[in-house]
């Protein structure tokens, strides 16, 4: 499946982020895959924004058009 967007790190930045773009109604929680290393930030991601979640990096920007890399310096 081709998401419109990945989210590489799942951190409070990103979820900012997202929730503004979803309360915007720009983009759709079934358009969007998220992918962080941390298992809380992956789990908030799909059970409060039902997101997709991966804790892999890779797949998240294979199967995405655009990518919000959110991730610390």
């Amino acid at each position: 499946m081709t998401y419109e967007m990945g989210i590489i790190g799942a951190g409070q930045m990103a979820e900012a982020i997202v929730r503004g773009l979803l309360q915007s109604g720009l983009y759709a929680p079934q358009q969007l895959i998220a992918a962080d290393v941390a298992e809380p930030r992956r789990l908030l991601f799909s059970e409060q924004l039902k997101i997709k979640t991966v804790g892999d990096n890779p797949e998240a920007a294979r199967s995405a058009n655009t990518l919000l890399l959110s991730v610390n310096p």
